[in-house]
């Protein structure tokens, strides 16, 4: 957001926004192991927002930073990286809302004990 709210920007505030952003893509995907080993439940659509965004933004800070003539060359796989996870992780989302709506589970019989 930075980076396209103002004109002007300032180097050191960019590299510590991307910096910040990369610990925090980080921690996500140390707990990603876990929640999907749940299995698929509408609330891992929650993640797929910040992992896109976070994805687009290292994007344009690397950009910012190459047309500026700073090194950051060695952005370029990690961009890819978290391009391809934000890209899995939508298919994994779409996938599962498509095999809950075109193969439900059944409903529980009469008699069934709620949980």
């Amino acid at each position: 957001g930075y980076l396209n709210a103002f004109p002007e920007k300032n180097v050191a505030l960019v590299v510590f926004l991307t910096v910040l952003a990369l610990g925090m893509t980080l921690f996500a995907l140390s707990r990603m192991p876990a929640l999907l080993r749940q299995g698929f439940t509408p609330a891992v659509s929650s993640y797929t927002f910040p992992f896109v965004i976070s994805a687009i933004a290292l994007r344009g800070s690397q950009n910012f930073l190459l047309q500026g003539g700073y090194p950051a060359d060695f952005l370029a796989p990690v961009v890819w990286l978290e391009i391809l996870w934000a890209v899995a992780m939508v298919l994994y989302v779409m996938y599962g809302y498509m095999r809950n709506v075109l193969f439900p589970a059944p409903a529980p019989g009469p008699g069934a004990q709620a949980v």
